[in-house]
């Protein structure tokens, strides 16, 4: 008699007209989107309690911590993606990877989100209630799991003492793109909801893209040009609230043959560094109905490695 091979958590999620962007693929961010809400279904079918509750009812949170999403195939308007759901635990951190596949079984993306449990009153990281801890180990006893998920994309290297730089106006180099954090934005607990903050990343690429480059995106994709992302990533290093006036800080941290990669670093309005994000992509230009990686023309070069030298400058002028 053959076994039943043991299989993860799976949420399904059709890709909707509002998901998808210009290019006709869904926007980078919903990536992550579906896999926390992948988490938020895992949570309330495997651990027994849903992330209201969480908050309303007990007390506590789940905060997520690190964040990284790799880009494999793009999906359009009316695909379903099937997010499948690991988890491993050490200590007190739980890591969640989410592979999205789409319905003929090809990965689309690989996501990891490493969390952990807050108390809400101090913000303060508590143990994984036991009830919860048990559960978890249940369920990855069911899958098969041992040993820590594998991880989706590069950690974050930055310098989390970098001062905000505050000598000239939000556009100058470098760009800084100030954001106030709405209501909106933010879940049950006041706490922004992830994935907005790789709305915020993405904000500030695609700013900085029009006022640096000359062109902006749209204006790109009439062209059959672009820059889809590879890959993201993004640490949060303090808690980011409804009201908080976030001033992102924009950089080129490389630049290669046809991919390039840019730093994020974002600063409350005391002068805390509480975001750090990376994004990797790769120009590209539209051939027989695919995007194919190209060389950057050396109109855009020029100007990005201009950028460059004008950052360079003024870290090195002491600010």
């Amino acid at each position: 008699m053959s076994q039943q091979r043991p299989t993860a958590y799976e949420y399904r999620r059709m890709v909707r007209y509002g998901d998808c962007d210009a290019s006709l693929n869904y926007y980078t961010p919903r990536a992550i989107d579906y896999a926390v809400e992948a988490i938020e279904g895992w949570f309330e079918q495997v651990v027994g309690v849903s992330w209201s509750d969480l908050v309303t009812l007990h007390g506590m949170e789940l905060h997520f911590l690190h964040a990284g999403c790799e880009f494999r195939k793009a999906l359009t308007a009316g695909e379903t993606v099937l997010a499948h759901v690991v988890v491993s635990v050490e200590h007190s951190i739980l890591t969640f990877s989410i592979s999205g596949v789409n319905q003929a079984g090809e990965l689309c993306f690989r996501t990891t989100l490493t969390s952990c449990f807050v108390e809400r009153r101090q913000f303060k990281q508590i143990p994984i209630p036991p009830e919860y801890g048990e559960r978890i180990e249940r369920y990855r006893a069911s899958c098969g799991a041992a040993g820590p998920v594998e991880e989706a994309g590069c950690p974050v290297t930055a310098d989390r003492n970098v001062p905000l730089p505050l000598a000239g106006g939000a556009g100058e180099v470098p760009f800084i793109l100030q954001r106030r954090v709405v209501y909106g934005e933010c879940g049950v607990s006041g706490t922004i909801y992830l994935p907005r903050v790789f709305d915020y990343l993405l904000e500030a690429n695609g700013e900085w893209y029009g006022k640096f480059l000359g062109i902006s995106w749209m204006e790109q994709n009439i062209l059959k040009r672009g820059q889809p992302f590879l890959q993201v990533t993004c640490d949060i290093l303090s808690r980011v609230v409804s009201g908080q006036l976030i001033s992102l800080i924009f950089t080129v941290s490389r630049l290669g043959r046809s991919s390039i990669s840019y730093t994020v670093q974002g600063y409350d309005g005391k002068g805390a560094h509480c975001i750090s994000g990376q994004l990797t992509a790769c120009y590209s230009v539209e051939q027989n109905g695919a995007l194919k990686a190209t060389p950057f023309p050396d109109e855009l070069r020029g100007k990005i490695t201009a950028y460059q030298a004008a950052c360079d400058e003024y870290s090195s002028s002491g600010h």
